[in-house]
This record gives structure tokens, C-alpha cells and sequence, in this order.
């Protein structure tokens, strides 16, 4: 379940931040940035919040709690991997609309 919320949350944040490339596109690239933090900080508190409940993560569900500190930071770091893909797509969106 909690994949399937991530991968939701990411899709919004990609629309938004193409919305605001086509709408704003004079405000746009200051506004993607504030978007994608907001959605990076979101993602690690729905990431946090889905460790308390170890059925969350389906696959991993066979895991002890001792374990779950690990859990965030896998989750974290693939995050931020995430994430900043999704500012270069978006930043090259913005300049491929520029021209």
C-alpha cells in the first residue's frame, strides 16, 4: 500500500509541476523547485508514517521491527534518488518549452 501512495504522490507532483511549466512558464522554474522540496518532505513523512504498520511494505512484510530504522533510510535514500530525477525532468521540460 504504501508504494502504491508513493507512486500516486509522484504523479501528482510531476502534473503539478508540468502544469505550472505551461501556465506560469515566466514563474515556473522558482515554483518547480518549491514543489518537488514540498514533495520530497511529503514522500519522507508518508514513508515514516508507513513504518509503523510492517504490512505496508508487502514484500518486506516478513521483517522484525528492529529492522524498520533500516527501512526508512532505504526509503529515504531511493526518495532522494526519485525526486531529483524528477527536478532534472522538470527543469528540462522548462527549457524545452522555453525555446
Amino acid at each position: 500500500m504504501i508504494y502504491a501512495v508513493s507512486v500516486v504522490w509522484y504523479a501528482l507532483i510531476f502534473a503539478l509541476g508540468m502544469a505550472f511549466i505551461k501556465k506560469m512558464p515566466d514563474r515556473a522554474e522558482r515554483w518547480v523547485g518549491i514543489l518537488v522540496f514540498i514533495g520530497f518532505c511529503a514522500q519522507i513523512l508518508i514513508n515514516y508514517v508507513g513504518l509503523g504498520h510492517l504490512g505496508a511494505f508487502e514484500s518486506l512484510a516478513h521483517l522484525d521491527h528492529d529492522r524498520s530504522a533500516f527501512n526508512l533510510m532505504v526509503l529515504c535514500l531511493i526518495s532522494i534518488f526519485c525526486y531529483s530525477a524528477l527536478f532534472v525532468i522538470l527543469i528540462k521540460a522548462y527549457d524545452y518549452y522555453q525555446e
